[in-house]
């Protein structure tokens, strides 16, 4: 298990699956936007806002720290 956890491939493919999900997810926003449903309530509606804004948040986020953690393993020339 370290071993997979060191590799530094290990972290560039996990941030390249994170990249692509958030672009799925810009995309499908984009496209479909966010299809408030008009017969529940409003706070059904903000739950689903919110959720898709955390879901694109936390991606970026992930993305960006296993980025980090690809360059940290790469200057140290951890293999």
């Amino acid at each position: 298990m370290k071993k997979i956890l060191n590799n530094k491939y290990f972290w560039l493919s996990m941030t390249a699956l994170f990249v692509l999900l958030f672009i799925a997810k810009t995309s499908n926003l984009i496209a479909y936007g966010f299809q408030f449903h008009t017969i529940e309530s409003n706070a059904f509606n903000t739950g689903l806002f919110t959720g898709k804004i955390f879901t694109l948040i936390s991606f970026l986020i992930l993305s960006y720290s296993f980025y980090k953690k690809y360059l940290y393993l790469g200057r140290n020339n951890i293999k």
